[in-house]
């Protein structure tokens, strides 16, 4: 099947992509695993926008999950609106940016360093004011992405967290992941191919349902659905949807439901289930036979981004076939910079 936007050919090459972060980012992660295990840090601090967020998401989930490390979102107004400041001495500030150009999170990162914190520029532009902003760089490595819907850049920083993590805990499952994590993420691409967009045709409203590790990636597709598809698109926990959201569910109602291997996969199905009974729409997105997004069977650590992975050309193609143009939407810049 012809390639026919930037952002499905940019996310067919996360694969490449996050090879080079595993293979060519060892010595950045280095020095900065010697000075985490120097001063072995008490708290995480995050600091991101748009889909930046969601892969500070994944990476407090992930230190809290395989570093025993309690790790929070800093909201940048905090900072630099009403003037706060936290108590960050000694934390591990994780900043992230495909551009690196954001002024909130530049000088979020700048006033965390003064403050004593640890901080470290997750960007595609190691050149640019944030990394110049922070302690530590880790390079993203996902080459120049000219779609406005980040797509590599995100995979790439997901793969960057893990990877970190599996240095900082010596953790052999986590290095074992890591080292079949370029080849599963081919093997998922291959299968995105004909994936059914039917469903998204005549959607106005969507549910993303997810838990655990795979919340970040159902928030990051619920973005992707947002701004390339124009579609109305929340990511919510398959138990936060019980507690009131699904009252709004119903015919014409369109649900992405993330059953990722892992203990929440019966969960997730079992939500969606109860959606479909509501009369929504359902897309299965999981490693079993009948899924309706179905993707080879991988490991629970990995397969947040393998779900993105398979997501992201579809998602490109169902704005195509609503009339879109997923890599240039109408109201939104490559490089976003708020204050």
């Amino acid at each position: 099947m012809p390639v026919a936007s930037l952002m499905e050919e940019e996310a067919l090459s996360a694969p490449d992509r996050v090879a080079a972060v595993l293979e060519e980012g060892v010595a950045e992660r280095r020095a900065l695993v010697a000075a985490l295990l120097a001063e072995p840090p008490a708290l995480g601090v995050t600091v991101g926008r748009g889909s930046s967020d969601h892969v500070c998401s994944f990476a407090a989930w992930t230190f809290l999950r395989r570093l025993r490390l309690p790790t929070m979102s800093l909201q940048p107004s905090l900072v630099t609106r009403d003037g706060a400041e936290p108590r960050v001495e000694r934390a591990l500030m994780l900043a992230v940016s495909q551009s690196g150009q954001g002024a909130d999170v530049i000088g979020v990162t700048a006033w965390g360093r003064s403050a004593g914190a640890r901080t470290v520029a997750l960007v595609n532009d190691p050149a640019s004011p944030l990394a110049a902003a922070a302690e530590f760089v880790l390079d993203q490595r996902a080459g120049p992405e000219r779609s406005v819907a980040a797509t590599k850049s995100v995979i790439c920083s997901m793969a960057g967290v893990l990877a970190l993590a599996a240095d900082l805990s010596d953790d052999d499952h986590l290095h074992r992941v890591l080292g079949r994590l370029p080849s599963e993420l081919h093997a998922t691409a291959a299968a995105g191919g004909g994936l059914e967009i039917g469903p998204f045709a005549g959607a106005e409203h969507a549910f993303v349902l997810a838990r655990g590790a795979g919340l970040a990636a159902g928030a990051e597709i619920a973005l992707k659905l947002k701004e390339t598809c124009g579609l109305s698109a929340e990511a919510l926990s398959a138990a936060e949807v019980r507690h009131g959201p699904r009252e709004v569910v119903g015919p014409g109602f369109l649900v992405v439901a993330l059953a990722l291997p892992g203990p929440t996969e019966g969960d997730v199905r079992t939500a969606a289930a109860e959606l479909a009974a509501q009369g929504a729409s359902v897309i299965m997105l999981g490693c079993a036979s009948d899924d309706t997004w179905r993707m080879p069977t991988v490991d629970p650590v990995s397969a947040p981004l393998a779900a993105l992975q398979l997501a992201y050309p579809a998602i490109a193609r169902a704005a195509q076939a609503r009339q879109r143009d997923p890599d240039r939407p109408r109201t939104l810049s490559k490089v976003t910079s708020t204050f």
